[in-house]
């Protein structure tokens, strides 16, 4: 049933590769997920994946890219665990 709510949102920035060193290329930057927000009363319904997989295509569609990275704080087990099953490497 659709009603208009807002369940969950993913933020995307195009962020320096964290590999890179100050001062190297300008080029190096990549879509980024640095925030991923699922209504509590939405959790464990797919919906995460639905907005990363959404992330994904838009990136590669409009911003020609390849790759979306994510930041996430490694004692968050149950974002880890979503990503790695989504295929991000940590």
């Amino acid at each position: 049933k659709i009603t208009g709510e807002i369940v969950g949102f993913c933020e995307v920035a195009m962020l320096l590769d964290p590999s890179s060193h100050f001062g190297e290329r300008q080029g190096d930057v990549h879509p980024t997920i640095v925030n991923l927000v699922v209504s509590p009363n939405h959790r464990r319904r797919g919906v995460a994946s639905r907005i990363i997989n959404s992330a994904r295509n838009y990136v590669a569609r409009e911003w020609d890219a390849e790759d979306l990275n994510l930041y996430v704080e490694k004692d968050n087990h149950a974002a880890v665990t979503l990503y790695q099953r989504l295929g991000f490497q940590m």
